[in-house]
């Protein structure tokens, strides 16, 4: 079974180091904080830079087992910063709570 999930951050002087420290986070409490990330270079169409992100294997804690091929790792996500041309064709609506600052992309990324 295929599960996606997709977010976006939009701001002003983001750089790759929020989005790898952002993800770091979100793995260790996801899988616990004994978790070690890789990110390995990748290209991805109207993305500027693209990686794809491991974490060591659940099952065995990065020795190496059947079930992440013997390499310790096991992929888990695709990331990316979008390229400052394909946000232009962008509709953003900004949404201000209690809570947190959301925002709506409303229309389809066109490069």
């Amino acid at each position: 079974m295929f599960h996606q999930i997709e977010g976006l951050v939009v701001a002003e002087n983001i750089s790759m180091a929020d989005l790898k420290g952002t993800l770091d986070l979100f793995t260790k409490r996801l899988f616990g904080d004994t978790t070690r990330t890789k990110f390995r270079p990748h290209h991805f169409p109207f993305t500027e830079p693209s990686a794809e992100v491991d974490v060591t294997c659940f099952k065995c804690g990065g020795v190496g087992c059947r079930t992440c091929g013997n390499s310790g790792w096991i992929e888990i996500i695709r990331v990316w910063m979008v390229h400052q041309v394909c946000l232009k064709n962008v509709v953003l609506i900004q949404q201000n709570t209690a809570d947190s600052h959301l925002v709506w992309v409303l229309t389809v990324l066109q490069c």
